[in-house]
């Protein structure tokens, strides 16, 4: 079948689509020069008023990343120091020896310019997207100043975390994913395994696979998780142990101020801050992981539904997987916004200025996307990030409920199927 038919728009929408894209390339310029001038420092410039609150440039990728690596490609065990936990998978020591070529320093200059073109990559993917549901379209600069000006990108340049490497062997994947053929499958299972073990947290992928009714890939995807998952079975299980120590420390940590842990403004760790979230009412009750999973896992159980039931649910694949991406970061007992830029992304891809859904998701979103900090406490912030998910998964239901419609009303004579 045809991508849906876009009508071509009035002069005067033409007009307002020149001067977005303008305004974003004004935009991209200015952030360019705000960071040439934050990593000639060391440090980001004007931090301090941002959702960041506490700035300490680098030190994700410097003593999370680029340490154990260099320890690793020594020879030695990079999770053997209990003081300063590795606590990522293996498969990333191997995906970040290139930082030994040079020293930490620069490597970490690297990482910034590898990171904002993650971000750039991933606001184009989702922008010209939208060509795929028959949405208006967004001007390229403009998605990617929206992206690199956003709150969980900022702050994962800032801590030069590697969140957002997820984006690349998530969006490649799709894309192989949509050739269909044998080959083309084995290659994007390799690519999703590969996003799903960067983090864990994305492991949500597969229900968005069978969902999708890719059934193939979803076992490709399984193959590839367990074969990069048991090539070191000894270093897997020492990761496992310094995870369990780190969420040990990180609980004991919250809880040093007696009473339920608190959410801050830059993180979103449903399970861990569920009482104080919800303190005064009977879902306080609730233990806070049986609540998290409960609350998001339906979410993403009835979105999923919506997405099968769609006979062109494939042209949904890249905003729908961002979105389970997104709704997994919910569950980890630390989780910081840094790892939140595929809800924006998934919102770019179907926001439309025709659903009320996605002017909703806007308004949810829109106070802690913008950058600059506001007199806001962490429960009303993270409150403000879960109507954000759930009005971006109601946004992609719409965009389904449409789709299906669409295909509904194709002759019976016509190939109707985007699966």
């Amino acid at each position: 079948m045809a991508p849906p038919t876009i009508q071509a728009p009035p002069p005067a929408w033409r007009k307002a689509r020149r001067a977005a894209s303008l305004l974003g390339f004004v935009l991209i310029a200015a952030w360019c020069a705000w960071w040439g001038a934050s990593v000639s420092r060391g440090r980001l410039l004007f931090a301090e008023r941002t959702w960041i609150r506490i700035p300490a440039f680098g030190v994700d990728f410097l003593r999370n990343t680029d340490r154990p690596t260099r320890v690793w490609m020594s020879g030695e065990n990079a999770y053997g120091d209990k003081e300063l936990l590795f606590c990522y998978p293996p498969i990333v020591t191997r995906l970040f020896s290139w930082t030994t070529l040079t020293t930490p320093e620069r490597s970490l200059r690297i990482w910034i310019a590898v990171l904002a073109v993650l971000a750039a990559a991933g606001a184009v993917s989702a922008a010209r997207w939208r060509a795929q549901l028959g949405l208006e379209p967004i001007p390229d600069s403009l998605a990617v100043a929206l992206v690199l000006f956003s709150t969980p990108v900022l702050f994962a340049i800032e801590r030069g975390n590697y969140d957002l490497l997820i984006l690349p062997f998530l969006i490649a994947g799709v894309a192989l994913s949509r050739r269909r053929s044998s080959r083309a499958e084995t290659i994007a299972g390799l690519l999703l395994a590969t996003a799903i073990w960067l983090k864990l947290y994305p492991g949500l992928l597969l229900l968005g696979l069978l969902a999708l009714g890719r059934f193939r890939l979803a076992a490709w995807t399984s193959t590839w998780l367990a074969v990069i998952g048991l090539s070191d079975l000894a270093e897997l299980r020492q990761f496992l142990l310094n995870s369990a120590i780190h969420v040990q420390r990180a609980v004991y940590v919250a809880r040093m101020a007696g009473g339920p842990p608190e959410a801050h403004p830059w993180n979103h760790p449903l399970g861990l801050t569920w009482q104080s979230l919800w303190g005064g009412t009977p879902l306080a009750l609730v233990p806070g992981d049986v609540g998290a999973a409960l609350l998001i896992g339906s979410l993403a159980a009835w979105l999923s539904w919506r997405v099968f039931r769609c006979e062109e649910g494939q042209r949904l694949a890249l905003p729908y997987l961002l979105w389970l991406v997104a709704a997994g970061t919910f569950f980890p007992p630390v989780s910081n916004d840094y790892n939140l830029a595929p809800l924006l992304l998934a919102l770019l891809a179907v926001w439309s200025r025709r659903d009320p859904w996605s002017h909703v998701a806007v308004a949810a979103l829109l106070a802690w996307w913008q950058p600059v900090q506001l007199p806001l406490s962490g429960r009303v912030v993270l409150f403000m990030k879960l109507a954000g998910l759930i009005a971006v998964a109601f946004t992609i239901a719409h965009r389904a409920d449409d789709r299906h419609r669409g295909a509904a009303e194709e002759s019976p004579n016509q190939p109707g199927s985007g699966r």
